[in-house]
């Protein structure tokens, strides 16, 4: 997904989803969440919240 205020994609783990309650991503859908850097290093989306 891509942040409203440009950038980067952000990645979502399936895991993070479910966590917050949800089965699946919609296209449009208005997200807030927080940024982690996992053990690989890589960077995702943690505590997603929907809008």
């Amino acid at each position: 997904m891509a942040p409203e205020n440009g950038g980067a994609d952000v990645f979502f783990q399936i895991s993070a989803v479910e966590r917050a309650g949800l089965q699946s991503l919609k296209d449009g859908q208005k997200l807030s969440y927080e940024m982690e850097r996992g053990r690989n290093g890589k960077t995702s989306a943690v505590d997603l919240r929907t809008l």
